[in-house]
């Protein structure tokens, strides 16, 4: 198929995708805007801070609270993402797909569909966390470009992530094992509380260990582009981090794909 043709069947899929999402983005911004940031501000950045070290860390409330942002974006991504992995033990929609274009590229567009809706619905969530917690949430040192950059690269991974993992679970009902298994100690050994370098300082050897995990390039990215200061990666370790995880998700999904549907 020409390369324009390709082009505009890969914009159709992609205009049907937003149309399919046109009644869930009021319930996903109310959630996201309304809901989860005063409820997970109270709990993380507040509450939990002035039990554990006292109202007054502001710092240390923020670092605390940034991890909610992995959870919220992995949740996100996780649900947008599986509609493949439902649609394979179901209607099988996406053979149809692959008739017009190759499956490959289909993949790559739910990838950047997945991405794009996650990162629209989360990019108030700082903003409004900040707000809601003015002194307590530390932005003395934020850049917001870097931020927004950070959290995009994220929403790519997390989604080129959970697409492999639609393509290597055998059906729906693995999901639950997927998250207690996978997600899970992911998560945990991510920075969704603990960043890396009290990691490291803990053990080196898990530190090392930690760099494999794809969850601790987003959680220190946005550390850094909120916090800053030497105790987070660098700006460029993370996207670096980021692309190249993406990269190796996305070519393993296209693997494992092309094994469980036999496509040619």
């Amino acid at each position: 198929m020409h390369i324009v043709d390709t082009t505009k069947v890969l914009f159709y899929f992609m205009v049907r995708d937003c149309y399919s999402y046109r009644n869930k983005i009021k319930t996903y911004f109310l959630n996201y805007i309304l809901i989860y940031p005063p409820i997970l501000c109270l709990s993380f950045a507040y509450l939990q801070t002035a039990v554990y070290f006292g109202a007054e860390h502001a710092k240390t409330g923020t670092t605390l609270f940034i991890g909610n942002t992995l959870l919220l974006a992995l949740f996100l991504c996780n649900r947008t993402c599986m509609e493949l992995l439902f649609d394979l033990d179901g209607h099988r929609y996406i053979d149809y797909q692959a008739t017009l274009i190759d499956a490959r590229l289909i993949l790559v567009q739910r990838i950047v569909f997945a991405a794009t809706f996650s990162f629209i619905v989360l990019l108030p969530f700082l903003p409004m966390s900040k707000l809601i917690l003015q002194s307590h949430f530390d932005s003395t040192n934020t850049s917001w470009p870097f931020l927004f950059l950070i959290l995009y690269v994220s929403c790519l991974c997390l989604a080129s992530y959970n697409i492999l993992a639609a393509c290597v679970l055998k059906n729906h009902r693995s999901l639950s094992t997927f998250w207690k298994r996978i997600n899970t100690p992911l998560l945990f050994l991510g920075g969704f509380l603990v960043p890396w370098h009290i990691i490291n300082q803990y053990s080196p050897t898990l530190g090392q260990i930690v760099y494999l995990n794809p969850f601790i390039y987003m959680t220190e990215g946005l550390r850094q582009a909120i916090i800053g200061g030497d105790n987070f990666f660098s700006y460029a370790t993370c996207i670096t981090g980021l692309l190249l995880m993406t990269l190796i998700f996305t070519l393993a999904s296209f693997y494992f794909f092309k094994k469980k549907t036999d496509y040619v």
